[in-house]
């Protein structure tokens, strides 16, 4: 592919659970990794084009981003190992295949697919592991038992299903987590903290840098993009890296096969003046947040020794967990190195 090639591509729906367009996405990513050594100067030219962004295929897009990615893993100065978390409520659906059930994204077995994808050639600089933990997930079968039929079924070694429930008063986390009486008191944050937790207690160095991902369970952010979060912690010593789906230069959202960056990312959504006063009164009252826009956005990637400082004074274990996580380790940066973004 070349760059004139650009413009010309299909501007076809974005459907996270067509498996063909799925692995597209990582066909078309290859390609322009092969053949785009300066894929990072041509990521920040076109993404910086609103009227370029509008108009492109949200496939296209994504594929760009993905060898932005790859690029960016290339040159970090230390091999990394990263492990990757999401929370499991309801995703019995989300887990299956299309072919199954036509909400169905597959969402595990793509998620192993955008890793091994990332590793492919970089498997010196590379390694990755997923924890996926079900929140107290009350549907039958449960989302814990789904994935594990597929973890089982692919004979991934590198994939860890573990149940919220279990760790419940047997697990000495953190204040928030010992005060969890059962799954109902976790949003989320509660299996999150466990798989936190559970990375810190599973890696063992082997001279790689840790750093530790929680996702959402759906596909809405691909995990062949973890390369553009991990290079600023490895090489510039930033605590952590956090994808924005609106409010900073260069973010994308896809809604409703529409596709937009900034300004247009914020002024277009219906919500724009709740977001707009969230934010006002998040930053008048966490002044440490200004510079965060997007502090509930489903990817984010932290430095694991710095997760290893925090991760006993959490005590928030619903769906303020991550505000509450980004202000502790804005506690133990250094004034002058604010988190990236």
């Amino acid at each position: 592919m070349n760059i004139k090639d650009f413009n010309t591509f299909p501007k076809v729906e974005r459907d996270l659970t067509n498996s063909d367009q799925n692995a597209l996405v990582l066909e078309i990513a290859t390609q322009i990794y092969k053949k785009h050594d300066n894929i990072l100067e041509l990521e920040e030219d076109l993404f910086n084009d609103s009227k370029f962004v509008s108009e492109a295929s949200p496939v296209l897009l994504e594929a760009i981003k993905c060898a932005a990615s790859k690029k960016n893993l290339s040159q970090v100065k230390t091999p990394i190992h990263l492990s990757v978390i999401f929370a499991m409520y309801k995703e019995t659906v989300r887990l299956q295949p299309k072919s199954n059930n036509p909400h169905g994204e597959d969402c595990l077995r793509e998620k192993v697919r955008q890793l091994k994808w990332l590793e492919k050639g970089l498997e010196d600089k590379f390694h990755w592991d997923i924890i996926a933990v079900d929140d107290g997930c009350p549907e039958t079968p449960s989302s814990f038992d789904v994935a594990t039929e597929i973890k089982n079924q692919e004979f991934y070694r590198s994939v860890e299903i573990l149940k919220l429930e279990t760790a419940i008063n047997d697990l000495v986390i953190c204040q928030g987590f010992m005060d969890l009486e059962n799954t109902c008191d976790s949003r989320k944050g509660g299996a999150i903290t466990y798989g936190l937790w559970k990375a810190q207690d599973a890696f063992v160095s082997f001279n790689r840098k840790h750093i530790v991902v929680y996702t959402d369970a759906d596909l809405s952010s691909n995990l062949a993009q973890s390369g553009s979060l991990a290079l600023p912690i490895v090489n510039e010593g930033k605590k952590a890296a956090l994808a924005h789906r609106y409010g900073i230069k260069k973010s994308v959202l896809v809604k409703n096969n529409e596709v937009t960056t900034e300004p247009e990312s914020t002024r277009n959504q219906p919500g724009k003046l709740i977001i707009l006063l969230r934010h006002f009164a998040r930053t008048t009252l966490l002044p440490q947040l200004e510079h965060i826009k997007d502090t509930q956005a489903g990817f984010k990637a932290f430095d694991a020794d710095a997760l290893r400082e925090i991760l006993l004074f959490l005590e928030f274990m619903n769906e303020t967990f991550d505000v509450e996580l980004l202000l502790s380790l804005i506690h133990i940066s250094e004034p002058t190195r604010p988190l990236y973004i």
